[in-house]
């Protein structure tokens, strides 16, 4: 490189490392809404995305910035797709790239990442670390042999209800 000069990390003689940065990194997220927001970080703008999800299944895909630049968004075989037919993007910086809707727990991991640039150019992307989901709170009577026994219900709210002395069956 030099007398004065060493190579970064990266193999820039005297660079400081931020050439060898990704351009994008996509991050998972957990939302309120029990499903998983992708999260992103870019230097470029974004024309096309695609990533496979495991761990969980993905119902549905749509919204956050993608959805906001008029992207098309779908889901097959847990492959999540965006791309804009008429040329849009989203712009450099940081945000939601788009919400997915799940099914299942597991350790949800994003993988086979594809970002696409202007002109449908590659963009380096890496993934951030997995998010666990877990099964959510659903109240209800959880007792089979109460006569308003919810099979949905994975905590007891103590409401359970049952034949009163006397009566045949629930219904009275």
């Amino acid at each position: 490189c030099g007398s004065t000069l060493e190579d970064d990390e990266c193999g820039v003689c005297g660079g400081d490392g931020s050439s060898c940065a990704p351009d994008v990194e996509l991050q998972l997220a957990l939302n309120s809404n029990g499903g998983l927001d992708v999260g992103y970080v870019s230097t470029s703008d974004i024309y096309g995305f695609q990533f496979n999800v495991s761990g969980v299944d993905v119902v549905s895909v749509g919204g956050g910035d993608a959805g906001a630049a008029g992207f098309t968004t779908s889901t097959g075989n847990n492959t999540v797709l965006g791309f804009s037919l008429t040329a849009a993007s989203i712009s450099s910086g940081s945000g939601v790239l788009t919400v997915l809707e799940i099914a299942g727990t597991g350790e949800a991991c994003l993988g086979g990442l594809v970002v696409s640039g202007q002109s449908g150019t590659d963009l380096e992307a890496v993934s951030g670390n997995c998010v666990t989901v877990e099964e959510a709170d659903v109240l209800g009577c959880t007792d089979s042999e109460a006569c308003n026994f919810d099979a949905g219900a994975n905590v007891d709210d103590g409401s359970c209800t049952y034949i009163a002395d006397g009566a045949c069956d629930c219904d009275g």
